[in-house]
């Protein structure tokens, strides 16, 4: 129903956690180990596909990343998935023309899982682009 707010329990606990600090020591720890995770998986992507080009870094739980135009965003997708890598194409996320690139999630896996992660990828371009 519209306009009703939470149980009253919900909203004491909530201002409890707000007062004694809890929110901001969470939003730090969260905030560190999101870092950490981007910062593998750009550590990757220089690494691996060097000739992908991340955008907007600087924010999110997810990374643009470009792509030359000589490759297939779709069959690169395609294939990576059959990797078992969970990706998007920038053509899943627009309906206008786009150059082709991929939308890379970190905030649920390990940096260890996000290097591994782009290695798969890597071996997908390699079968795509040759």
């Amino acid at each position: 129903m519209a306009g009703r707010s939470a149980e009253l329990g919900t909203d004491i606990a909530l201002a409890e956690f707000i007062a004694r600090g809890q929110l901001d020591r969470h939003l730090r720890r969260t905030t560190a180990a999101f870092k950490k995770r981007r910062d593998a998986l750009l550590g990757a992507l220089q690494e691996h596909l060097a000739d992908a080009t991340p955008i907007g870094v600087a924010a999110g739980l997810w990374l643009s990343v470009g792509l030359p135009g000589q490759v297939d965003e779709a069959t690169l997708v395609a294939a990576a998935r059959r990797r078992g890598v969970a990706l998007d194409g920038f053509g899943e996320h627009s309906s206008s023309p786009h150059a082709p690139g991929l939308v890379l999630g970190f905030a649920a896996a390990p940096e260890a899982t996000l290097r591994r992660g782009v290695g798969l990828v890597r071996a997908s371009w390699e079968e795509v682009v040759g």
